[in-house]
């Protein structure tokens, strides 16, 4: 249903139901179990932008709307809808809202596994493309996306078990599970008793789960600090450079940072400093696994840099973050251009 305004009362100016709405209201088969959702401006295959909202419920059909022109009622079937997707979701029903992220409706139905559907020039695939082993029972799941902008998205669901349950996927392939609480050792995090109609929150790096009893709150640790290493040594021009060498030791891969640093030593009294250094990561065999001339340019991981408190001060100097597997490394510092 659409409203508007008209001289300060809202009017009913649009809207759409469906064709057996009445044998489906007599048997509770109605679609206020699921929420709508407004989806972005779309263009469809002839280069027409569409307004669409998207909505599902007791009868399991996904129905996609037109905003400019819902479709009212039509006896005989649903041909002035804009789309209908039959038999994608389990027949047992929706009882959640939808989410959205780069072009995927997630839908969670009851006895259904998580589901993606994929948006082409404005249409909605008449079947899953990705879905989650995971099965959840009722009332389903609400599911919530976090993203670093439009890349790295995480589809998060929880369960109504007890304890209750929360998943995490990737956005892009739901049969690719990132994290669930009942991965964590000891209980570790342990939900308490399941609740229904649970929609993960998430802020701040944080997602806010309400159970029965309690609301749980989980993020990741802050790994502690093995050690920092610093060394300061004179670069002069061409290959008169500071080299650096260092073994990564254990069995596991570790993530490192590593920063060349001039301007910023200025505040400290240092005279005669490198005023714009430039960095070099070599593996053992000698070639180069990473380079970085200004912290901020070409750096793919300048913002995790900051996020965690190492990002150079100076725009000048250089920084770079990189996981290694265990082996012998080098780092060089030498002046842009060799000077």
């Amino acid at each position: 249903m659409k409203l508007s305004d008209l001289n300060g009362t809202s009017v009913v100016s649009d809207y759409w139901t469906m064709s057996d709405t009445i044998s489906e209201s007599a048997i509770d088969e109605d679609l206020g179990s699921g929420g709508a959702m407004v989806l972005p401006d779309l263009v469809d295959s002839g280069g027409q932008i569409r307004h669409l909202v998207v909505g599902a419920g007791k009868d399991a059909h996904i129905y996609l709307a037109d905003r400019d022109n819902l479709g009212k009622f039509f006896p005989s079937n649903n041909a002035t809808l804009y789309q209908d997707v039959v038999g994608a979701l389990s027949s047992d029903g929706v009882f959640a809202a939808p989410a959205y992220f780069n072009g995927q409706i997630y839908y969670g139905a009851v006895n259904d596994a998580l589901k993606a559907f994929t948006l082409t020039n404005a249409r909605l695939s008449m079947t899953a493309t990705s879905q989650s082993a995971q099965i959840f029972g009722y009332p389903g799941a609400t599911p919530s996306v976090s993203a670093n902008g439009g890349a790295e998205g995480i589809v998060w669901a929880t369960r109504n078990t007890d304890p209750g349950s929360l998943y995490a996927f990737d956005a892009a392939n739901l049969g690719t599970q990132l994290y669930s609480t009942n991965d964590a050792p000891n209980g570790r995090d342990n939900l308490g008793p399941g609740n229904k109609f649970i929609t993960p929150t998430i802020a701040n790096g944080k997602v806010y789960i309400g159970s029965t009893a309690s609301v749980s709150v989980l993020g990741l640790f802050n790994p502690p600090h093995l050690f920092d290493i610093s060394t300061r040594a004179n670069v002069g021009t061409g290959d008169n450079v500071l080299i650096g060498g260092f073994i990564v030791a254990g069995s596991a891969s570790k993530t490192l940072v590593f920063r060349a640093i001039g301007p910023s030593l200025r505040s400290s009294q240092l005279t005669n400093v490198l005023a714009d250094p430039a960095l070099e990561l070599h593996d053992a065999s000698g070639a180069p696994i990473g380079f970085n001339d200004d912290w901020q340019v070409n750096n793919s991981n300048a913002a995790q840099i900051q996020q965690i408190g190492l990002a150079p001060l100076d725009p000048k100097e250089s920084a770079i973050l990189a996981t290694l597997v265990p082996g012998s490394y080098t780092v060089i510092v030498r002046g842009t251009n060799n000077t």
